[in-house]
This record gives structure tokens, sequence and C-alpha cells, in this order.
């Protein structure tokens, strides 16, 4: 079983039973959701867990355009400090 946290539009190719996280509903996720609120099952033994949390908020590209917003860097942070709780969690 693969685990896709965050998983955007990509999928792994392949036959093996994937589960994939995301909160925008037009990339069709197996669960429709944020990780930082979806409790982990207990007992799931992925094989493989992916996260790509966006990072959007951390671009100087972005920065230089837009400026800083702290309250989106935070909210990124967040996201990414779940992927790594799920990671330690799920032990992969």
């Amino acid at each position: 079983m693969i685990i896709d946290l965050c998983s955007g539009i990509g999928r792994w190719p392949t036959t093996e039973p994937q589960i994939s996280i995301d909160i925008d509903p037009k990339t069709k996720p197996t669960i429709l959701g944020s990780i930082t609120d979806i409790p982990l099952r207990e007992g799931l033994k992925p094989r493989l867990l992916h996260a790509s949390p966006p990072c959007t908020y951390f671009s100087f590209a972005r920065a230089r355009k837009y400026g800083w917003h702290v309250q989106p860097i935070a909210d990124s942070l967040r996201l990414v400090a779940a992927c790594f709780d799920a990671i330690q969690h799920l032990r992969p």
C-alpha cells in the first residue's frame, strides 16, 4: 500500500493499492480533507508514504511579487509538521 499525503494531481504509476489525501476535490483524492484534520487509522502498514505539502508560500519569487505574509507560511508549516507526524505514526 502507498499513502500519498497532500497528493495534488500526482499518482504513483503502480497497480499497488493507494490512498491519496488532499483538500482539492478536483484532484479526486481517495480521502478529501487536510492531513492536519484527518486522524490516521491504527494498524496501517504502508510500504511507501509520499508527502508533498504545498510550497507556494516559501517561494522567493512569490515574496518579491506579493511580499511575505506570515499566516499562509504558518499554515504551510503546519502541513509540513502534520506530514512528519504521519510519517512517525505510520512508520512506512
